[in-house]
C-alpha cells in the first residue's frame, strides 16, 4: 500500500482518503511508495510563486500546495498526484521539480499536459464522491 502522509491542514483525514483514492485510480497495482503532502502559505521557487510543486523519485514524492480555496487546493493536489504517478513510473527524472503555475497554456511540457488533462476529472470524481 502506498503510504500517504498529510503534514497539516484542517481536513487531514479527508485529504488522505482523497489522495489514496486518486492514486488507486492512477496506479491500482502499485503497492509500495510514499507521498508526503504539505500545505504552505506560499510555494516559492527561484522567486516565483506556484500553486503546487512535486519532487521525488520512483519510491517517494513530496508535494507542496499553496493555501487557497479548498477547491483550488484539491484541484492542484489532483494535478500533483498525476506527477506522483509519473515519478513512480520513472517517466520524470528524479532530479526534476515539477511546478504548477495554474495555466495549461503556459506549458509545452508533456508531463504538465497530462496533469492538466486529468486534474478536474480527478477532483470531481474523488473529492465529491
Amino acid at each position: 500500500m502506498i503510504e500517504i502522509i498529510v503534514a497539516n491542514g484542517r481536513q487531514k483525514n479527508r485529504v488522505e482518503d482523497y489522495a489514496r483514492s486518486i492514486m488507486f485510480e492512477l496506479m491500482p497495482r502499485k503497492k509500495k511508495g510514499q507521498i508526503y503532502i504539505e500545505f504552505k502559505n506560499e510555494v516559492v521557487i527561484d522567486d516565483y510563486s506556484y500553486k503546487g510543486v512535486a519532487y521525488g523519485d520512483k519510491n517517494a514524492v513530496d508535494i507542496e500546495i499553496a493555501r487557497d480555496t479548498t477547491e483550488d487546493m484539491m484541484v492542484t493536489l489532483a494535478h500533483e498526484l498525476v506527477h506522483v504517478k509519473q515519478f513512480f513510473r520513472g517517466e520524470i527524472p528524479s532530479s526534476k521539480k515539477i511546478k504548477t503555475t495554474g495555466s495549461f497554456h503556459m506549458t509545452s511540457d508533456e508531463f504538465e499536459k497530462e496533469a492538466y488533462l486529468y486534474e478536474d476529472y480527478l477532483y470531481m470524481t474523488h473529492w465529491w464522491k
